[in-house]
């Protein structure tokens, strides 16, 4: 078993990394951030999730007065 197979990586991946260090030096094993994912809602859909989460459980029929996970969970589907 290579060392690629045992960390589950592409088995080049350790040659590119050694061959950025040899030419970045210790920049190279740097992580490089991309900046999160992307947003998933639009922002219409904020607004809407926004409003929901400001309105009080009993306005929306749910027979409680504050939220937790615990208590939307079951009501979910």
């Amino acid at each position: 078993m290579t060392s690629a197979q045992w960390a589950i990586i592409e088995p080049l991946y350790p040659w590119e990394v050694v061959c950025a260090f040899n030419e970045q030096g210790f920049a190279a094993l740097d992580p490089k951030w991309k900046g999160g994912r992307r947003p998933r809602f639009g922002p219409v859909a904020r607004t809407i999730i926004c409003q929901v989460a400001k309105t009080p459980p009993q306005r929306l029929e749910l027979p409680f007065t504050t939220r937790s996970l615990s208590k939307l969970v079951p009501r979910s589907g």
